[in-house]
């Protein structure tokens, strides 16, 4: 047996502009993904079993193909699994790693297993890649463009297991090395809102005006520096500000709903409330100003202080 595993992602700042060549800041998390592959003899009844597991144990998915399988035609995978588009989708994974990783006469089991609950965005999907990709040997970022799409930068945070600024250029993924000093964040929370959100859908909503932000000179630039600032900030305040420019600059310029105005909730001077990753669900990121004006407002999602969930160095 072999085991792998990949972190978790939360995107402190730069959803949305990260896909038009804007820098991003993302973190891996304590908890991630593990990936157990078995491989055995079985001359006759060659076959892949899958098998996933949620945090608790529980099976959530699970499928067996015949190695035939593999050798359908994508019209045919499409087909096979028009009602199912979890294995179609997983299939298209598999299909996508070199095919020396399948032998005749050797059958593979995968067994995954979720350290965080999948309703928390905090990439299930790219810690699969990275897990997948390093059973394969194979380079997690070609995996990730092959299936998803979209920018790369959960599955080069969950690849790398650091902080990292990641930027595309010429549509290409790149990143370094950063860190958030964890005596900055030991009073920010992470708030679980119960609500998953697609961020390929997020996205492809309102991918027309991201793109044409690229048409805006004044902003775009001013953007650019902002990101300069955060990634170089020394100070806490600069960065809780920093922050909650951003989200304003995203406001204006998507036409999205903040979390201030998705609960009804009123901002408070040296309050911190930004969404993490993609907007309308996911997590929220909140300081402790915030959170102790609005814990009743908070009570019904899960919270986690961020430096008991983020690696920040």
């Amino acid at each position: 047996m072999k085991s792998f595993f990949a972190p978790g992602k939360i995107l402190l700042c730069g959803e949305y502009f990260v896909t038009i060549g804007i820098e991003s800041l993302a973190l891996p998390t304590k908890v991630g993904q593990i990936l157990r592959v078995w491989e055995f003899e079985s001359k006759t009844d060659w076959k892949l079993v899958w098998q996933s597991k949620r945090s608790d144990g529980t099976i959530w998915f699970e499928m067996s193909l015949s190695m035939e399988q593999l050798l359908l035609t994508p019209e045919e995978l499409e087909e096979e699994f028009s009602g199912n588009p979890i294995a179609l989708r997983l299939v298209d994974m598999l299909l996508a790693l070199p095919t020396n990783c399948w032998k005749r006469g050797v059958s593979v089991r995968f067994e995954t297993e979720l350290e965080f609950d999948s309703s928390w965005g905090l990439g299930s999907s790219s810690s699969l890649v990275v897990t997948l990709a390093r059973w394969a040997n194979m380079d997690p970022m070609a995996l990730q463009k092959k299936v998803f799409g979209g920018s790369g930068y959960d599955t080069a945070v969950a690849h790398s297991g650091k902080p990292i600024v990641y930027k595309l250029i010429d549509n290409e993924p790149n990143w370094m090395s950063w860190s958030l000093p964890s005596e900055f964040t030991k009073n920010w929370y992470v708030v679980m809102v119960g609500k998953k959100q697609n961020s390929r859908n997020s996205l492809a909503s309102v991918k027309e005006k991201v793109e044409s932000f690229v048409d805006e000179p004044f902003l775009y630039h001013q953007m650019i520096q902002l990101m300069k600032r955060l990634k170089e900030a020394t100070d806490l305040s600069t960065i809780e500000a920093g922050l909650e420019l951003y989200q304003a600059i995203t406001v204006a310029m998507l036409g999205l709903k903040n979390p201030y105005q998705t609960y009804n909730w009123e901002p408070i001077k040296g309050g911190l409330c930004k969404w993490l990753g993609a907007w309308g669900g996911d997590m929220l990121l909140v300081n402790e100003v915030f959170y102790k004006k609005n814990r009743s407002n908070l009570e019904d999602m899960e919270i986690f202080r961020w430096n008991d969930l983020v690696i920040n160095e």
